[in-house]
């Protein structure tokens, strides 16, 4: 009975389309806090919802990168925050703006995808499960960060760096901005484009027959927590671009978020199913809600709820959406 009603309301989503379910929840939002607080609705608000939803968009196409493969990585908003410490720590060990800037990124960088192809190494090596690997991650990456910082944020960059990638603009966009639309068209060229792309998609959507037709489990997986990680490492650093400091908790609640935009965007939490222009509209999505929330004055505390509650919704819609995983 359980199955029939699945593939029933299966049917039903399949018949509106995930694209009609989605429109729906956008305008039922944007009408409720428009009509909360008419500030909502103007355009200085919409510049602040997109600028402020370019660092969970590059946080969460990380993430769809894993989902599609059959993991997820509860460790982006640790790495987030590890890589801030780090990267503003060798910055301020160098003493030209432009020599630290790069090497602070690079190292950053590298920093965040190495967790990441750790990650993965465990999950395809060891058959563990992808929320016991990537949360015993999560708490060793918080050790480690609070360790070297003690807990402290960590000041003094060069202000170059903040007026680059934090405040910078480019023929009139926030450089933040500018950067996640070309991480998303890289995105959008592997899913779509690329037998790479193809290839990791197969891995999420049947292993086994994607395994006996000869693709690598190892390979892909690996792939895909590396992008995860680095996306964490990006979000990072261009979070302490914005803030002007390393900081020991940046980014932690991104964790949550970016798993509630992929899904109500309809990348499947089973693998095998999602694309990047139904992430976007979910990190917008949550963008515009934790917006209005804030025009509310709803606390922290209140929105942790709400972003639960829309965890759970989520979750729920993916398993009528995708019965079978």
């Amino acid at each position: 009975m359980k199955i029939k009603n699945a593939n029933t309301m299966a049917s039903i989503f399949g018949k509106y389309g995930k694209l009609g379910i989605q429109l729906g929840l956008f305008v039922s939002i944007v009408v409720f806090f428009a009509l909360m607080n008419p500030v909502f609705l103007t355009a200085d608000n919409a510049l602040s919802v997109a600028r402020q939803s370019t660092y969970l968009a590059i946080m969460s196409l990380g993430q769809m990168c894993v989902l599609i493969v059959g993991g997820f990585d509860l460790s982006v908003g640790a790495v987030a925050a590890l890589v801030s410490i780090i990267s503003t720590m060798v910055m301020l060990e160098i003493s030209d703006p432009a020599v630290a800037i790069i090497v602070g990124i690079l190292v950053g960088l590298t920093v965040g995808t190495i967790v990441g192809l750790l990650n993965g190494f465990i999950v395809a090596t060891f058959n563990v499960s992808p929320f016991i690997a990537t949360l015993g991650m999560m708490g060793i990456i918080n050790g480690i960060t609070l360790m070297i910082s003690s807990g402290a944020p960590v000041y003094g960059f060069t202000e170059k760096f903040s007026a680059i990638f934090g405040y910078g603009t480019f023929l009139g966009l926030p450089s933040p901005v500018i950067v996640s639309v070309l991480i998303a068209l890289v995105m959008y060229v592997l899913y779509n484009m690329t037998p790479l792309g193809r290839h990791m998609w197969a891995i999420g959507g049947n292993i086994n027959a994607a395994v006996l037709s000869g693709l690598s489990n190892m390979k892909y997986k690996l792939i895909a927590y590396g992008i995860s990680g680095f996306m964490a490492a990006l979000t990072g650093i261009m979070l302490s671009a914005r803030v002007s400091s390393g900081e020991p908790t940046l980014g932690h609640t991104m964790m949550m978020t970016s798993l509630v935009a992929c899904v109500i965007g309809g990348v499947a939490v089973g693998g095998g199913a999602g694309n990047v222009p139904g992430a976007l509209m979910g990190v917008i999505l949550i963008g515009i809600l934790g917006n209005g929330m804030n025009l509310m004055n709803l606390g922290a505390y209140g929105q942790e709820v709400v972003m639960g509650v829309f965890l759970l919704m989520a979750i729920i819609f993916d398993r009528y959406m995708h019965p079978g995983r």
